[in-house]
């Protein structure tokens, strides 16, 4: 419905307000905007219709499914009546159909039902009535399946000789096959009414019965307003001996003859199977020719396959369905006359040819059939007669599924997870047995194990357990405890939840029996008892590359000093010796599969991938097969051979010593050594010691002249100097005495924190000057420190290398929960100058300690769950001390039942909902909040937080429907925007914003002063392409607008954060056109904040131009679909010299509401920027 406003009138009024040139506007054609998606139109013209004598057989009604509840929908002709049997899960796991009849639907007496057909969505049951001119099309209102309630379509007129039958959905429409008057009815789905009758080459024509309609094509067609083309067949069948199919082809809403497929025998049921670029039509014929049903390609209409029972004979009605994924063909063909034996065949549908004969899956049917259905999983089929609503329900699961695999990839193992090979030996009573399971048809499958030792017999059976159903693809495990000592093999079997298994299997041997070789020992009282000798004589030595030990000994043996160990255990700690049983226990095991020599010759074995530099101790035990292990021996000590990495030196920090003389250095860099040199100059520096790898001190001789001199360290990396691995500046200088009596500058930017748990954290930034050799903290209680040698204050920091103008911080710890510390921070530098000034906020501060750490909150993060209607969001976050309690407060907005807010975000704290307390996992799930109408709005604090408004301005995240629908009923909901911000790693783009709640050929555009689409996207199958003739658009910016095209009525779920500063600068153009008279540029902006904004407030003053009128100021208007201004004069403003002025020159009322789009004209700047301040 188009929604009238004063806008031309106003326009008349004031023509030079007109953005549009001649006063047209910019969406004038949009008043057809109907015609975008075209499946709601009319056709124009009504086909005449011939009645003819209703024809008097035996006429048969196939079953149906609901799509979406999988009830089961059967006529009962004799009573007449509709039975309904609602969907059940079998046993193992699989649906079906209850035994009993779940509902009856009566039908008008005398009546017959001739077609039933469910609506998409699974609400809606429609079903022909056939009673001559009483006939009618029902409808049944269905919850869970089940119908509830019922009403007529209205607006067909029927005669005596009306007899519909088969029927068929197109988008809107419902196609019904009259079979006693040849015509095709057309209703509205939407309207519930009668349309059309089409009548073309059908008038005349007895028994049309089923009819069957191709998906439709929908393509855009591009210009403005966008429209699309739809189109699709439509076929319908007569079912008399010589029968024909009569095809129809729909375009944009005009119905068209195209085709009469001919040389049909009775074809009964149709079914179209594919989408809408590729389908076949499936036909049941009922000849005796052999051919039982008959595919064609929809494109052209030719025939492609031919599929038979290899029955000749015309018994009964062929009945059918095709699985819902395209693959099965499953059909009834009777057998003899009377219809008492019956077979049910299948074909795979990429197998059909011209020849195909089918598999027969029974033939244990021995009643009536005339209609066949398959339910989604494939598990079950509903054979019925709709004489008198029989049915009988026949498993495919058994005469479909495939059997397992063969068991694969056998292990065994001891109970520390030391596998056992084939043959090996456990000296335990236990063992674990494992083997990988897979099934073809991806069912659940049931392990099985079948073990014993030597052969089995009536005396020595062997034992079978069974595991629990797993999914296929997992791994089996079986735990098998009492084990006797003997000798064992065992074999495995896959069977999945239907009964089909393999053999019995090992592929140890390739064994599909037992009674090969053994598959591994039980000795658990072993006749070796003696263990080998201890290693006594271990030695380690620095290894040649770096994480290497270099380890020799003597190898014992079997039994003590005799025959061959097995195997070693070698262990190593790096935190001390190995001297004890509990130590070798406790110490790490060095993973090797070393063979041992034979007692008394010398072993020798390099260990790797140690850590470098570590000093380590290792010992080893030997053992046997048993095994016995070898008592514990010597521990060797030495150092893992460490990196040599090449010294830096970044700084050189003197000291002076008696008469200012400079007599000490301190070198900071990195990779600094023990067992460096060091010289100043060319004069070796005494005393040299490290202190740390980045530290080395060092004395300087007597004798040193004042000046400028180069410090070079020699250790194993090399030589190296300050001047090449650093700033030459850092060059050392021996300084005069009492040349240098300058302080150095203060410490700047000092800060305590307040309310840490015993604790206050202290930051600052060191004075710049080059010469800066100490800093110092000093705390006192009462009073600040008075200078570096206060005696009443407390040292609580000190460092001989500080860092010229470097940021520092230091955690006082110690102290007591609500005292206040006064805090002084003094420095010294080269030549022993102190700066003692104390400057509170400079170099001074105070610092409260208070109950408990201070929580922070990062990282905040919302998600869709999914992107179906009803799923959840979830807010994840993290804090900074980990299992830190955190509160949870919400705001909601909702929608009115037109899609419009009726409240929006505010930092308003009171507004705000407590909605968890005390949580301490790090995210929050929200049920029910995609795409249901709403904006909500998370924020989360510490734990006992008293939420302020000054908490909401940031880190804020939320979700936020948008309103869109179709443009010709909706029109106020074309033009649309973001209003929250991506979270990393997620982007703007359509697909990080928009998900799958899409629909296939939603668009998102732009548009000129030209009425033409200059960029867009249109969605289909999956993903985002360009709109034809247009600039694809591949993500949406904030503070943008956009028209946003759907055939679907929805909410769009789009989550994200809420923006904390001014939202980025935007380029935009403008100017005149002077030919047309109109604005030269449109663009179209949105609100990038989630809570409407006064245009006075967007910053659109200072970005456009004032004037006057829109022919010399920025204006910004509000239309919907239609053209139309939304509030009529309100929905332009102005930017005038006294402020934002409507069409009528009154204070505009105008805001920019969340998630709405506007179309800016700047008619004087060529370019400029837009940057909308925060709002809060």
């Amino acid at each position: 419905m188009k929604i009238q406003n004063p806008k031309v009138k106003v326009q008349n009024q004031r023509k030079t307000a007109s953005p549009f040139s001649k006063g047209r506007g910019l969406f004038a054609s949009f008043r057809t905007i109907i015609g975008i998606f075209l499946v709601f139109g009319l056709w124009s013209s009504v086909f005449g219709l011939t009645p003819v004598s209703a024809i008097s057989d035996v006429t048969p009604a196939k079953p149906i499914l609901n799509p979406v509840t999988q009830t089961l929908y059967l006529v009962d002709n004799s009573t007449p009546q509709i039975k309904v049997f609602s969907s059940t899960i079998f046993g193992g796991g699989f649906p079906t159909w209850e035994a009993q009849t779940s509902s009856f639907q009566a039908l008008p007496s005398g009546s017959k039902c001739y077609g039933l057909a469910v609506s998409s969505d699974g609400t809606k049951l429609y079903a022909s009535i056939n009673q001559g001119a009483s006939s009618k099309i029902r409808v049944y209102n269905l919850s869970d399946g089940l119908p509830y309630s019922s009403f007529d379509m209205t607006g067909a007129y029927w005669s005596s000789s009306s007899s519909p039958a088969g029927l068929a959905f197109a988008p809107g429409k419902l196609y019904v096959a009259d079979k006693g008057i040849g015509r095709i009815r057309v209703f509205n789905t939407t309207t519930n009414s009668f349309e059309a009758d089409i009548t073309d080459h059908l008038a005349g024509q007895s028994n049309l019965f089923d009819v069957a309609v191709t998906p439709p094509l929908i393509i855009p067609r591009g210009g403005w307003p966008p429209r699309f083309s739809v189109s699709y067949k439509i076929y319908v069948s007569q079912k008399v001996e010589s029968g024909k199919i009569y095809v129809f082809n729909y375009l944009d809403g005009t119905i068209s003859y195209e085709a009469t497929i001919t040389g049909l025998t009775y074809p009964l049921y149709l079914e179209v199977v594919g989408d809408a670029l590729s389908s076949k039509l499936f036909v049941a014929v009922n000849g005796t020719d052999g051919v039982d049903i008959k595919v064609y390609n929809t494109a052209d209409n030719s025939l492609i396959g031919n599929v038979k029972s290899g029955v000749s004979g015309s018994y009964g009605w062929t009945a059918f369905d095709v699985s819902s994924d395209g693959n099965l063909l499953l059909f009834k063909k009777a057998k003899n006359a009377s219809e008492t034996q019956n077979g049910l065949y299948k074909i795979d549908v990429a197998s059909i040819s011209m020849d195909s004969r089918a598999t027969e899956l029974t033939s244990e049917i021995y009643q009536p059939i005339d209609g066949l259905v398959i339910n989604q999983e494939k598990s079950n089929s509903a054979l019925t007669y709709s004489v008198n609503g029989n049915v009988k329900f026949i498993w495919l699961i058994g005469a479909l599924n495939h059997r397992p695999h063969y068991a694969s990839n056998f292990h065994q193992y001891k109970s520390d997870g030391t596998e056992i090979p084939k043959g090996g030996t456990t000296n335990e009573n236990r063992i674990t047995l494992t083997f990988d399971v897979f099934d073809p048809d991806g069912d659940h499958v049931i392990p099985r194990i079948k073990y014993g030792t030597g052969i089995e017999t009536i005396l020595n059976p062997y034992r079978v357990i069974t595991g629990e159903v797993i999914p296929s693809g997992s791994t089996a495990v079986f735990t098998i405890e009492g084990l006797a000592d003997g000798d064992y093999q065992w074999i495995a079997q896959v069977e999945d939840t239907f009964g089909f298994s393999t053999e019995f299997y090992s592929a140890y041997d390739d064994e599909v029996a037992l009674g090969g070789s053994y598959d591994f020992y039980v000795r658990t009282t072993p006749s070796d008892t003696t263990p080998p000798a201890a290693i006594t004589d271990l030695r380690a030595a620095v290894g040649t590359n770096a994480g290497e030990v270099r380890l020799d000994w003597t190898a014992v043996g079997d039994d003590g000093n005799s025959g061959t160990a097995s195997s070693y255990i070698v262990k190593y700690s790096y935190t001390g010796p190995i001297t004890t049983e509990a130590q070798f226990n406790a110490a790490t095991t060095y993973s090797q599969s070393w063979a041992p020599k034979a007692a008394g010759q010398p072993e020798s074995y390099t260990l790797t991938g140690l850590t470098p530099g570590e000093q380590i101790w290792i010992s080893i035990k030997a053992q046997d097969e048993v095994p016995n292990v070898g008592p514990l021996g010597n521990c060797a000590a030495t150092i893992v051979k460490n990196f040599v990495a090449a010294p830096v030196i970044t700084k050189v920090y003197p000291q002076r010593g008696p008469n200012d003389r400079v007599n000490h250095i301190v070198i900071i860099g990195e990779n600094l050594y023990n067992d460096m040199t060091a010289t100043i100059g060319t004069t070796p520096l005494l005393n040299v010691h490290q202190d740390s790898p980045t530290m080395v001190q060092a004395d300087i001789p007597a004798g040193v002249a004042p000046g400028t001199y180069e410090i070079t360290i020699t250790c194993p990396g090399g030589t190296y100097d300050d001047a090449s691995h650093t700033n030459p500046n850092n060059n050392f200088t021996v300084i005069t005495p009492g040349s240098d009596a300058q302080a150095p500058t203060s410490v700047n930017n000092f800060q305590a924190s307040d309310g840490e748990d015993g604790q206050s954290t202290l930051t600052w930034t060191n004075p710049a000057d080059s010469d800066l050799r100490e800093v110092v903290i000093l705390r006192k209680v009462g009073s600040y420190p008075t200078a570096h040698n206060d005696a009443t204050a407390t040292q609580v920091y000190q460092t001989m290398i500080p860092e010229p103008g470097a940021s520092v911080s230091y955690i006082d710890t110690g102290l007591t929960n609500g005292t206040t510390y006064y805090y002084a921070v003094f420095s010294r530098d080269t030549s022993d100058n102190w700066n003692d000034t104390v400057t509170a906020g400079r170099n001074a501060d105070t610092g409260t300690p208070g109950g408990g750490p201070v929580v922070t909150i990062s990282n905040l993060n919302i998600v869709r769950d999914a992107d179906t209607v009803g799923s959840s969001v979830t807010v994840s976050w993290q804090t900074s001390l980990a299992g830190s309690a955190v509160d949870i407060y919400t705001l909601t907005c909702n929608t009115d039942a037109s899609g419009n807010y009726t409240s929006y975000f505010t930092t308003e704290a009171s507004r705000w909902t407590k909605a968890a307390e005390n949580v301490i996992i790090n995210t929050y799930t929200d049920n029910n909040q995609v795409g249901v109408g709403t904006a909500k709005y998370y924020k989360i604090v510490p734990a006992g937080h008293t939420l302020t408004s000054s908490d909401l301005t940031s880190e804020v995240v939320g979700k936020f429907d948008i309103s869109v629908g179709p443009a010709d009923t909706q029109p106020e909901k074309l033009f649309i925007s973001i209003p929250l911000a991506p979270i990393p790693p997620r982007t703007n783009s359509l697909t990080d914003v928009f998900g799958n709640q899409v629909s296939d050929m939603d668009s998102i555009l732009t548009f000129n002063m030209n009425k033409e689409v200059v960029a867009g996207s249109t969605y289909s199958s999956g993903s985002w392409s360009a709109f034809p003739g247009a600039t694809a658009i591949s993500e949406v910016q904030l503070g943008r607008g956009y028209g946003y095209l759907t055939m679907t009525e929805k909410y769009l779920t789009v989550v994200g954060k809420v923006l904390e500063t001014d939202n980025s600068s935007i380029s935009m153009s403008g100017g005149w056109d002077a030919i047309n008279s109109q604005a030269l540029v449109a663009e179209w902006i949105g609100n990038a904040y989630p809570m409407p904004v006064t245009i006075a407030s967007t910053g659109l003053t200072d970005a456009t131009s004032q004037g006057t009128d829109p022919t010399n100021a920025g204006t910004v208007y509000q239309f919907d679909a239609n053209a139309e201004l939304i509030g009529g004069v309100d929905g332009a403003a102005i930017n005038t010299s006294s402020g934002w002025k409507n069409f009528v020159n009154a204070d505009s009322p105008m805001q920019l509401i969340p998630g709405k789009g506007y179309m800016l004209n700047e008619p004087v700047k060529n370019s400029f920027n837009w940057a909308q301040p925060k709002p809060y």
